[in-house]
C-alpha cells in the first residue's frame, strides 16, 4: 500500500510505506546538507551529508536506504516530487545542489538539458556530419526529427537550438 499524503507545512514526505521529514535530519546551506542527528556512530553532528556516486550525483543514506541529494533538498524547500516528474540540475553541475539550480521536469524536458554524449565526433549537440554537409535533428516525442542538412556545422547548429528552443 503506497501512502500519498504528505504536508507542505512541516515537509512530511511520503515514500511508499517511508514518512520522513527531511527537516529533522538535515538543515541546508549553500547548495550542502549537514546532519543536525548522528544517524549512525561513525557520523556526527553537523558534519557534512552524503557521499558522491559514480555518474557524480550526491546522496545520502538514511535507515539503509539511499536517496539523491538533489530530490531530498527539493523536496525540504518544496514538498514531494510528484511520481511523473523529475528533479533537474539547471545549469547540468551536479555538485551544484542549490535550491535556486534544482526545477521540477518530465523526463523528457530532463533530456533536453543533456549536454554532447562522449561518441559525439563533432562535439555539438544535434548535428552530424554527412556527405552532403551536416545534417541536424532532434528527438520529439521518441521520433527522431530531421531537421535539413546545412552547408555548415554552425548552421545546423543554429537550426537545432531553434527547434530546442521551440519544443522546449
Amino acid at each position: 500500500m503506497v501512502l500519498k499524503s504528505w504536508m507542505v507545512g512541516q515537509r512530511l514526505v511520503t515514500r511508499g510505506m517511508t514518512s520522513i521529514n527531511w527537516d529533522q535530519l538535515f538543515y541546508y546551506e549553500d547548495g550542502r546538507l549537514y546532519w543536525r542527528i548522528s544517524p549512525a556512530y561513525r557520523i556526527k553532528e553537523y558534519t557534512l551529508a552524503g557521499n558522491k556516486t559514480g555518474p557524480g550525483y550526491w546522496q545520502v543514506c538514511y535507515r539503509g536506504k539511499f536517496y539523491k541529494l538533489h530530490r531530498v533538498i527539493w523536496e525540504m524547500f518544496n514538498g514531494r516530487v510528484p511520481d511523473d516528474m523529475e528533479v533537474d540540475h539547471i545549469d547540468r553541475d551536479l555538485d551544484n545542489n542549490s535550491i535556486d539550480n534544482l526545477r521540477l521536469a518530465t523526463r523528457i524536458q530532463n533530456s533536453y538539458n543533456r549536454g554532447v554524449q562522449k561518441n559525439n565526433k563533432l562535439g555539438i549537440k544535434g548535428v552530424s556530419k554527412t556527405k552532403n554537409g551536416f545534417t541536424a535533428y532532434i528527438r520529439i516525442a521518441n521520433r527522431t526529427v530531421n531537421l535539413g542538412t546545412f552547408s555548415t556545422e554552425d548552421e545546423a547548429s543554429l537550426a537545432y537550438q531553434l527547434k530546442l528552443n521551440e519544443v522546449h
